[in-house]
């Protein structure tokens, strides 16, 4: 967490057990859009994206199966419905979007071996167009091969 004031801005890695699937806007972004984590597990972990803080290291390298991803709440409303509490998303995300195309929010997923080298990278749509996840979804991660790390980057029409 980094404040800049006003109780801004998270930053990393969280664990959550926010369960609000309604509320619009940045206050809610610890909330996944399934009102709870895999499962129906009352904790899930949160990324907020935008350095390195998120980048998950291992003891040793490993092949990592996947994972379960989805949206937040925040994410969620602000793709699906155009409302992200403030006007920052030219939304709702549509077929045919902003630059003629899908809209789209791409997560991709980046294996690193021992000196940093990528191994590979795994792409999952948390939005393609109209249709925006709002289940835990799983994302197989194996053809990253061995890992040492992962770190994530996020990239929208929006």
């Amino acid at each position: 967490f980094d404040d800049f004031g006003f109780g801004c801005c998270a930053g990393g890695w969280t664990y959550s057990n926010q369960t609000d699937v309604s509320t619009p806007g940045f206050l809610n972004a610890g909330s996944a859009i399934t009102g709870g984590g895999v499962d129906g597990s009352a904790n899930y972990g949160v990324a907020y994206l935008g350095d390195d803080r998120t980048r998950v290291s291992f003891a040793m390298p490993s092949l990592i199966s996947g994972a379960y991803f989805t949206n937040t709440t925040y994410a969620f409303l602000a793709m699906k419905d155009g409302n992200d509490g403030a006007g920052f998303v030219k939304g709702p995300f549509s077929d045919t979007g902003f630059n003629g195309g899908p809209d789209f929010l791409r997560l991709t997923i980046i294996g690193r071996d021992a000196s940093d080298a990528v191994t590979g990278t795994v792409d999952f749509l948390l939005a393609d167009g109209d249709d925006v996840v709002a289940d835990w979804t799983w994302v197989d991660l194996q053809a990253l091969g061995m890992v040492s790390a992962l770190s994530f980057s996020l990239a929208s029409s929006d």
